[in-house]
């Protein structure tokens, strides 16, 4: 998850699929706390749509952002930029992870939890996918320039991305005996018995974003190319589920769990200059583009407090939908006020 603010250099309509993401990601985890899921039906499939491409596409819109970097700049990613992006994860990280542990039980937590969250032995529901975008920033920064080389030959990038799935699914199942080597192997591949999108099983999608920012503007009419890409994507989703059986695995993910999230990105770049048009829209999509930092740390908070408030209870779809729009717009409103708070202090 890019912490960065838009700048010139970034394309818009990946300002636009960050913040659908952002609205995505907060509908579904309020589902999860208020949702009764009595009856999937709409809010149901949300729910789905949400959990299914949300994580993929906020690792297409980093790769994306890089991407586009590497085109448009030569040098190096300076170690200090590096160090300043991890921080700022980390921190955040830290803030969300021990909001769900006290909030969730009501009490603080023992001396043992806290060096289980501080050590990532223990990673609470709702930050699992937090951790990742740290390890992207660092496996970028390490490897920047055989990723250039490679982005300049795509086949090259195809080959490495083929080879690291692969090698990920193989060590996914790979048992190292010890709890703390086991979670920390799981940040970079998953393991069974842990709930963790490891970045290299997910690998392919951010090169996908890499690609795309690095050549996307080298393409003559993006809107066919993207909906060839779209109508491809879907009919082999149709008939990889429907004809062939293929699973959406989660854990690890499955190569049909991914291309959900990258047709997902696929839509919505082709009809973002319909979105654009649509400025009610466009600029709230921005917005939460923009701080979409804060609106992760904030909701996992207010989510938390509100069910608190109503007792642990669960509702029904419009129940459960008043409950994500009641939570949408107290963290907009929370943003907000920090933005004029950071404002003040810059003048």
């Amino acid at each position: 998850m890019s912490t960065q603010k838009p700048n010139s250099e970034r394309d818009n309509s990946i300002d636009l699929l960050r913040g659908s993401v952002v609205l995505w990601m907060i509908i579904t985890h309020t589902n999860a706390i208020f949702y009764k899921f009595d009856n999937q039906g709409w809010l149901g499939f949300f729910t789905w749509l949400g959990a299914t491409v949300c994580f993929t596409t906020f690792l297409f819109c980093s790769g994306s952002v890089y991407g586009i970097k590497f085109k448009d700049r030569g040098d190096r990613i300076p170690f200090e930029k590096l160090w300043q992006r991890v921080a700022y994860i980390l921190s955040g990280y830290y803030v969300a992870a021990f909001a769900v542990v006290i909030l969730s039980n009501q009490s603080l937590p023992s001396f043992n939890e806290i060096m289980r969250v501080l050590f990532f032995v223990e990673v609470p529901i709702f930050t699992e996918f937090i951790l990742t975008f740290a390890l992207v920033d660092i496996l970028i920064f390490a490897f920047q320039k055989y990723l250039r080389i490679s982005l300049s030959k795509p086949y090259i990038l195809l080959i490495v991305a083929v080879v690291v799935y692969v090698a990920a699914a193989y060590l996914y199942k790979v048992d190292l005996k010890i709890e703390l080597l086991n979670a920390y192997k799981a940040l970079f591949v998953g393991h069974e018995e842990l709930h963790r999108f490891g970045l290299l099983s997910y690998f392919p999608v951010l090169a996908i974003g890499l690609a795309w920012g690095y050549w996307s503007h080298n393409i003559k009419d993006r809107r066919v190319f993207l909906g060839i890409a779209f109508a491809i994507m879907a009919a082999g989703i149709y008939i990889a589920e429907h004809r062939l059986g293929f699973g959406q695995d989660r854990f690890p993910p499955s190569l049909l769990f991914l291309a959900y999230g990258v047709a997902y990105a696929a839509l919505f770049l082709l009809l973002s200059e319909l979105i654009t048009r649509l400025k009610p829209l466009a600029s709230s999509l921005k917005y939460m583009s923009r701080y979409t930092f804060e609106y992760y740390q904030l909701h996992v908070i207010v989510m938390y407090t509100v069910s608190i408030l109503v007792a642990g209870q669960r509702f029904g779809a419009i129940g459960a939908a008043a409950a994500a729009i009641f939570v949408i717009l107290v963290v907009s409103l929370l943003v907000r006020l920090i933005e004029l708070r950071r404002s003040k202090k810059l003048t």
